[in-house]
């Protein structure tokens, strides 16, 4: 517990005296810190991916940033991570003790009041238009943030003033102190998270992820088999971006299907290939499209452009009026963690292979664009030359399994 005094002197509404009281919290709580930690790598990563535009420009690659890159994620984890620590603890976030005259005498500030100075980013983020965050689908525990400031939506302006300043601080205009803001702020989504039975929604949102989760490593698991050396790709097939914005999901699965089609019947490719997953995913410049990560055998290949090439000229292939790109990860976009050839007794090289397949799940675990809503959203891919690929193999998508046939519907 943390103590420090106010004012050693009386204010007209803060008394002589006064003292700040910072509860320790409970010790069993989700860290609310993400400093420069991995989540917070991964979610700066992931908006980057949505929505910056990598274009050619004078013979080299410049990025072009959309509002809200590498800020969006990062405002709805902390939206979700506030109305966790309201949730569990179900305390205000401070509480104020006047004395006799209604000055100031003592306050506490309890865990949910440890965001505070958080909160004004937040709700910027929810009623500035240009962040476009209608565009996504929030985690449960976020979307109450987001719906407990609609309805306090008359009052988000001033709100957002008070909570950049002390929450001690007396808001002449209200009558009350800052912090009293975030108390009312509090008690909303406490009546919401009681509503829509918060923890439940929770549960069924994370499960579907780490099943997923599980689903992917075991396939990779079996694809490594009995390898000592695997060779990864990492590349992503999209759209020009003068058309990306006009692809439907729908276009965009009929495209991948034919195109997985074509993949697995390639006899050249079959010679090397392992297996691959791939991930539906959507980014302002590319629209609707597919992240791919390929597993080939290293013991026969090791020349990563050339497998890039060929799979590219599939995808270009599919698409007509050239309007198919190929991002290759390392060659004409952003270089990817656990690519190139990757020995499978290192446990550091395997542990970087492990976290981003983590990463295709994790990604999405504070938003999801609603484009994609109730689309199939990943799979497997083995060539059809090997003995799963005759089996016909079945590829999850974290909900039920489809075999590879309806890939053609």
């Amino acid at each position: 517990m943390k103590i420090m005094k106010l004012s050693r002197r009386d204010s007209p509404w803060i008394a002589e005296g006064a003292v700040y009281v910072a509860e320790d919290g409970d010790v069993e709580q989700t860290p609310i810190s993400i400093s420069y930690g991995r989540l917070k790598q991964r979610l700066i990563r992931a908006d980057h991916e949505m929505l910056v535009t990598r274009i050619h420009h004078n013979g080299k690659f410049v990025d072009q940033l959309s509002k809200g890159a590498g800020e969006l994620g990062l405002a709805v984890c902390v939206m979700d991570q506030y109305v966790e620590a309201v949730n569990r603890t179900r305390k205000q976030a401070f509480d104020f003790q006047l004395r006799e005259d209604h000055k100031l005498a003592r306050v506490v500030e309890h865990e949910p009041g440890r965001f505070y100075n958080r909160l004004s980013s937040c709700i910027w983020k929810i009623f500035n238009p240009e962040f476009g965050l209608d565009r996504f689908e929030l985690s449960p525990r976020a979307k109450v943030f987001h719906d407990a400031m609609q309805f306090l939506k008359l009052q988000a302006e001033h709100m957002t003033e008070c909570f950049n300043r002390f929450p001690t601080s007396w808001d002449r205009t209200s009558e009350r102190f800052c912090g009293e803001f975030a108390n009312e702020l509090v008690a909303v989504i406490l009546h919401m998270a009681d509503v829509r039975k918060l923890d439940t929604l929770v549960k069924k949102w994370s499960a579907a992820s780490e099943r997923t989760r599980g689903r992917m490593h075991e396939f990779v698991k079996k694809c490594i088999g009995s390898h000592s050396e695997i060779l990864v790709l990492h590349l992503d097939t999209d759209y020009g971006h003068d058309i990306a914005e006009n692809i439907s999901p729908e276009q965009a699965k009929r495209d991948h299907a034919t195109f997985v089609n074509r993949l697995r019947a390639n006899a050249r490719l079959a010679a090397v290939a392992i297996g691959g997953i791939w991930t539906l995913e959507w980014a302002k410049a590319k629209g609707p499209h597919f992240r791919w990560v390929f597993m080939l055998d290293a013991s026969l290949t090791v020349d990563s452009t050339e497998w890039a090439g060929l799979i590219g000229s599939v995808w270009t292939s599919v698409v007509p009026n050239n309007a198919g790109h190929v991002h290759f990860a390392g060659v004409n976009a952003p270089v990817r963690p656990a690519a190139g050839v990757i020995h499978v007794g290192d446990s550091t090289e395997m542990g970087a292979l492990a976290d981003e397949i983590d990463y295709l799940v994790v990604k999405d675990q504070y938003l999801r664009p609603k484009s994609l809503a109730g689309q199939r959203s990943w799979g497997t891919w083995v060539p059809a030359y090997t003995r799963e690929g005759h089996r016909g193999r079945r590829r999850t998508d974290g909900h039920h399994e489809v075999p590879d046939a309806a890939l053609t519907k």
